[in-house]
């Protein structure tokens, strides 16, 4: 009797695709790398991001942080040249994120 063979679709390292995204998902996305750092010293965070910059970063936590900030760095980066971002002052940001919490009902 033969083993099935398993397969799966990957997508190969070499192949780029373009998604949409919504500000709401990158909210959601920055929330992730604030959680991963969350652990961390303030110094042990910029020593981190100095190793990464010069690809001299070993910890596994480091990769993870490299990853979630290379794809926030693209997202806005890509919003900014498609005319879809906004200048706001912080004092507005602060009370649309208070407005948006939702208190858990018990």
């Amino acid at each position: 009797m033969s083993e099935e063979v398993q397969k799966i679709e990957v997508m190969p390292n070499d192949k780029v695709v373009s998604i949409k995204v919504s500000g709401a998902f990158l909210s959601r996305v920055q929330s992730v790398l604030v959680y991963v750092l969350s652990n961390f010293e303030t110094e042990r965070i910029k020593e981190a991001a100095e190793k990464i910059q010069k690809q001299q970063h070993t910890e596994p936590w480091e990769f993870h942080y490299e990853t979630l900030a290379v794809l926030i760095n693209d997202i806005e980066r890509t919003a900014r040249e498609e005319g879809l971002t906004e200048v706001k002052d912080v004092s507005e940001l602060t009370q649309e994120e208070s407005s948006t919490e939702e208190t858990p009902e018990a």
